[in-house]
């Protein structure tokens, strides 16, 4: 069985891994997850998990792995690297509060906001496409916009600040 640890929104999660040939068992916690996998090409996989069946498109880089499972994002930092980046100052530190970054390394396609408008918190804010896929970033709180920090058709980094947000009342 492979172990592994994980930081995925500031908690650490450990993710144990076991089997072979597609099929898998994996724990998360105390959730047991019976799991097929079928590797579609380097970044995208089909498949079933608990008898559900998934597209996951996955990339990694920098010690991070950007999962996309059927418009869902989700970034998970090997524990490691990110406890030395943080030691360091180095790439990949926290992000200023407010701050609101792209989850996969992608193209900005739509914004849907500007500097001064008040959003509510899940309101869209931002669609990067990464891996053929469109990611809507929305926002994880009420605010202001303080700053937009791309346009359309902007190449953005995985962590890079796209949008920053000042708390308040909206």
């Amino acid at each position: 069985m492979a172990t592994f640890e994980y930081l995925l929104d500031g908690k650490t999660v450990e993710v144990q891994i076991e089997g072979k040939n597609g099929q898998f068992q994996v724990v998360v916690g105390d959730k047991k997850l019976p799991v097929e996998a079928c590797r579609l090409s380097d970044s995208l996989l089909s498949m079933s998990v608990a008898g559900e069946l998934q597209r996951v498109f996955v990339a990694e880089r920098n010690g991070k792995t950007y999962v996309n499972i059927s418009g869902k994002n989700f970034t998970f930092d090997d524990a490691a690297v990110q406890a030395e980046r943080q030691r360091t100052g180095g790439a990949g530190a926290r992000l200023a509060p407010g701050a609101i970054s792209s989850p996969m390394p992608g193209n900005v396609i739509k914004l849907m906001v500007k500097a001064g408008d008040a959003v509510k918190e899940g309101q869209p804010l931002v669609i990067v496409e990464a891996m053929k896929m469109e990611n809507e970033i929305r926002s994880p709180s009420d605010g202001v916009v303080k700053k937009v920090n791309y346009a359309i058709g902007n190449l953005v980094e995985a962590g890079a600040p796209i949008v920053e947000l000042e708390a308040g009342e909206t």
